[in-house]
């Protein structure tokens, strides 16, 4: 576990990078992660190179370099220190961690920001279903506001469900479907089928509008909507016969840490545009109503989670800063800048602009 709270040296506008190694540095669940996995990937990795800052002396500064220069294998144009994105850097990170871990023949599920999904491609013509095993480290969340079109059919969609949990109706998914294209071992997952599982007695509150991060998290996994005519949409049963189709996401195993990325910044065809938009953070989000469960569990898995971790960007795209927030045992909140660090709250976390946010599963 980590001790003291410490900062870090900025190598030359690496702030985008120092933001989002003190949230990693402050997971518990991570580290552990890491020392375990040391003795396959061995050293010279970015597993060692982490545990090595991790385990430095260095006093209330630590230098980063080693891991600084370990991510620029991947991504060589984190090496010009011009601005650059935290969110694209945790992803690049991830993806060096990944290509270790599986070269090294260890399961991704012991790094504990991954996760599964289900994605369900369902045709409202002939009722063909199609579903999609998704890894996913991460949830990228669009903060603008988006017109909201066929409600018709989506109410009528929930009712359906709401109908089938009453008369405890129960779908049952293959799992050589869900497992169909997925390049893991099967042998991380059980061999019962699929049980179609959301928690419909909690309806009601997927749609509170209490907190921008709870609300828009729900609405990542609210039905899509396709239809022929708007989208292009056709149901490779069906064919150009169908009219309406729909997507959705479900849980099949949820993380033991769940990041959240609020959309700030956006491609324009004058190049990157950061949003004035503000998004409300909530301490605690759950992923408990997209569950799927598996026939015969004997536990359902656990997935309410607490906010113990933030980056946020302040300033313009050519001469912003990133900072961090990171929460250090109860209640013990630090927020850090490169090499600088003060004691923090959680009302000014809450409060913060920050756009990449950290939960750790209670």
């Amino acid at each position: 576990e980590r001790g003291n709270i410490y900062g870090l040296n900025n190598l030359g506008n690496t702030c985008f990078f120092n933001s989002v190694m003190q949230v990693l540095l402050s997971t518990d669940s991570f580290i552990i992660s890491l020392r375990e996995a040391l003795p396959k990937v061995g050293t010279g990795s970015l597993v060692s190179e982490i545990l090595s800052l991790v385990d430095s002396n260095e006093g209330t500064c630590k230098n980063p370099k080693r891991v600084f220069l370990r991510l620029i294998t991947k991504r060589r144009s984190f090496a010009n220190y011009g601005q650059q994105d935290s969110h694209e850097c945790l992803v690049t990170l991830l993806d060096v961690l990944e290509d270790e871990f599986k070269k090294a023949d260890i399961e991704l599920i012991e790094l504990p920001f991954y996760s599964y999904l289900v994605y369900q491609c369902h045709c409202m013509r002939c009722d063909n279903n199609e579903w999609v095993f998704v890894e996913n480290t991460n949830f990228l969340l669009d903060i603008k506001t988006k017109e909201e079109g066929y409600l018709e059919i989506k109410k009528k969609l929930k009712e359906r469900e709401v109908e089938s949990s009453n008369n405890d109706q129960i779908n049952y998914i293959k799992k050589s479907e869900i497992l169909k294209g997925k390049t893991l071992d099967n042998s991380q997952f059980l061999n019962q089928e699929v049980r179609f599982f959301p928690q419909l007695r909690k309806l009601n509150e997927i749609t509170d509008n209490s907190s921008d991060t709870s609300r828009l998290l729900n609405d990542f996994f609210e039905y899509k909507i396709h239809s022929q005519k708007n989208e292009g949409y056709k149901c490779d049963k069906c064919l150009k016969q169908t009219e309406f189709g729909f997507n959705k996401y479900y849980v099949y195993k949820p993380p033991k840490v769940l990041i959240i990325c609020l959309k700030k910044f956006e491609k324009t065809t004058s190049g990157l545009k950061k949003l004035s938009i503000r998004a409300s953070i909530q301490t605690n989000l759950s992923l408990s109503n997209h569950l799927l469960s598996k026939e015969n569990q004997v536990e359902e898995d656990k997935a309410e989670y607490q906010l113990y971790g933030a980056v946020e960007h302040s300033g313009s795209l050519n001469s912003g800063h990133y900072i961090s927030y990171v929460c250090l045992g109860v209640n013990n909140w630090f927020k850090i800048s490169d090499s600088s660090y003060f004691s923090s709250t959680e009302r000014q976390v809450l409060t913060s602009d920050a756009y990449l946010l950290f939960y750790k599963l209670l």
